[in-house]
């Protein structure tokens, strides 16, 4: 008999086991280009490639900068104590309800007599300000809102939301443009060498010369088993175990560097 059944599971023959424990503790000789001098570098994208894809992508460029005013409500600005005692909580309670009851923004101020901050076509920067991250990151919520930030209660109105294409003198805006200019280009490199694989039609001439072509070394390496990742990501080991002699493949590091 090839399997009897134990406990209701089906046991593989001890050739089959064998079989599986070699294929996944054989040694395996790789050689492989890195491809990532192959691509073009993100500060060779000349001005007129940057406009034309902003041309191209213009509504799906657009950024979100937001109108708001907000107050920061601490113990002291309700009760005159620093205690976060019952009374306080009461009056969180009742500011609450009244945004709940849709109560206008400045209504609420007046009556609390706190000092409000106004910001205008805000958008988070490599800046940090906690405050007014956290009110753009709910910047869809609610209109009104009331957050409870540990030390103070947060409450922030939002003015307006506007959608505004940054211009080209934005320099963190250009930089993002190359980089989108260079996962495109990245991406379309790799997707022409993966299509040539899958339809057979590349082979080890095309291996050597792209590699003599653009003076890369082909690198070589033996991985001692299916768990042997000290080079390429695990998944890509995996791969790589599954093909014959002879293929070809792309595959990537832990980094997402890509190799063929």
């Amino acid at each position: 008999k090839l399997f009897s059944y134990v406990s209701g599971w089906v046991k593989s023959p001890l050739f089959v086991t064998n079989n599986i424990y070699k294929e996944k503790t054989a040694k395996l000789d790789i050689e492989y280009i890195n491809l990532q001098k192959l691509y073009k570098k993100k500060e060779k994208f000349n001005s007129n490639e940057v406009k034309e894809y902003i041309k191209k992508n213009s509504e799906d460029l657009k950024e979100e900068y937001i109108d708001f005013s907000y107050a920061k409500i601490s113990p002291k600005d309700l009760t005159g104590s620093d205690d976060f005692n019952e009374l306080f909580f009461k009056k969180i309670d009742e500011i609450e309800n009244k945004i709940s009851n849709e109560v206008k923004f400045n209504e609420i101020i007046t009556d609390l007599k706190i000092q409000v901050t106004k910001k205008k076509e805000f958008k988070p920067s490599n800046t940090i300000n906690i405050i007014e991250d956290k009110i753009y990151s709910n910047r869809n919520e609610n209109k009104v809102q009331l957050i409870d930030q540990n030390e103070f209660y947060l409450l922030f109105k939002i003015d307006s939301i506007n959608k505004t294409l940054p211009t080209i003198d934005n320099k963190k805006f250009v930089d993002k443009i190359k980089s989108l200019l260079f996962d495109e280009y990245k991406n379309d490199f790799n997707r022409k060498i993966f299509d040539k694989i899958v339809n057979k039609k590349f082979s080890i001439t095309d291996f050597k010369d792209l590699a003599e072509t653009n003076s890369l070394n082909i690198n070589q390496i033996q991985l001692s088993s299916i768990k042997d990742n000290k080079k390429f990501e695990i998944n890509s080991i995996e791969l790589l175990y599954s093909l014959p002699v002879n293929s070809f493949t792309l595959v990537n590091d832990d980094k997402n560097n890509i190799y063929l």
